[in-house]
Formats: structure tokens, sequence, C-alpha cells
């Protein structure tokens, strides 16, 4: 992780920390919002590589977030805790019982935050439409699901191989030994994924360039 990255990080976690002990969870969770709503637009956008999907899911995950925060203790990272929600989310979503299901607060009761929602989302959905944007999203149609949310969260976001363990394994509680595993496995996994990048993308220019 860079050092403009984790202290960006840091920053968020101890804002979010005092708006929480001042008992504004609203302002809290809008904060992260700002500050990581668009990655995890991304991150979503490559899991599903299908805008509606995204959309829903995303809502979702803003519906968890606003719903969760009173309840999280900083016990891992809070950039690991969001990802591990968004993932969540997206499996949430794949179920079909569970799809039909709404969120026990529906974020019209807070509409500030939702709109908030909807402005990020939209506004990432725009972006992924550029040139360079449509030549990553085709080299990244060819990869694994798993691939995909891996190069994201570690090239896009810098999350270190523990924390995306975290988010992987969908238990902010795994076992320091299990973690440890889950991380040197995803480590070696994005060296190879490194390679196999590098090449696709030369050929992938080459092709368009010619």
């Amino acid at each position: 992780m860079s050092s403009e990255t984790s202290e960006a990080a840091a920053e968020l976690e101890r804002a979010v920390r005092v708006r929480c002990s001042a008992g504004d969870p609203q302002a809290a969770a809008t904060s992260i919002l700002e500050a990581l709503g668009a990655h995890v637009v991304r991150v979503l956008h490559a899991r599903f590589r299908d805008e509606q999907a995204t959309a829903e899911v995303f809502s979702l995950f803003a519906e968890d977030l606003w719903l969760g925060l009173p309840k999280f203790r900083f016990e891992c990272s809070l950039r690991a805790w969001v990802f591990l929600l968004a993932r969540n989310a997206g499996s949430r979503y794949l179920s079909r019982e569970l799809r039909r299901r709404r969120a026990l607060v529906p974020l019209s009761q807070a509409p500030e935050f939702a709109a908030h929602a909807e402005r990020i989302r939209t506004a990432t959905l725009l972006q992924l439409t550029t040139p360079r944007e449509v030549r990553l999203s085709r080299l990244r149609a060819e990869l694994s699901a798993e691939d995909q949310e891996l190069l994201t969260l570690r090239v896009d976001r810098e999350l270190d191989f523990a924390e995306i363990a975290l988010v992987t394994l969908g238990d902010q509680h795994a076992a320091p030994e299990l973690l440890a595993r889950e991380a040197a496995r995803l480590r070696k996994r994005f060296q190879l994924l490194k390679e196999r990048l590098r090449r696709r993308w030369q050929e992938i220019s080459a092709e368009e360039d010619g």
C-alpha cells in the first residue's frame, strides 16, 4: 500500500470512529460512501459484468452499511470490512431466495444517504465506458470471478493480502492461522495473475492498435 493510500485509509477510519462515538452514524456512513463507494462499484462491476446487477448489489451493500455500521467494533480494518460487506451483498444477490427479500430498514427512510449512494453508483458506472476502461473490461472479462476480485482489491484499492484474505473468507473473525494461509495463497495467485495479464494486455493492445 502506498503511503498516500495508507494515510487516507487511516484518516477515514479516524473520522468514522469520531462520528460514531459522537452518535452520528449517518455522517459516518456517508463519509465511508464518499471515500469508498466508487471503489465498491468497481469491485462489483468486475464481479458481475452487468450494470443492472451492479446497481442492485450496490443498493444492498449501502443498506448493509447503513444497518451494520452502528454494530461495527473495528476488530478489522474499516476498508476490509467495507469490501467484506460488498462481497456478502453479492453472494446474497446470487441467492434466488434472498434476492426477493428487502432490507430490514429500506433506504427510503434515509433519503440523503440513498441520494449519495445513487449519485456515486451512477457516476462510477459512467466512468467505466471510457476507451481505456473498455479495454480493461475486455481484459478482465477473460478472468475468473476470483481473479477479478483479487485484481480489483489489490491493484485498485491496494488492500494488503491479509485484508483481502478476510474479504475472500467472508468472516471478519477468521482465525489468524486461517487468514495467514489464505493470504499466502492469494499472494502466489496474484503473482501468476500479473504475469498473465501483462502478456494479454500487450496482445490486446497490438490487436486494437493494428
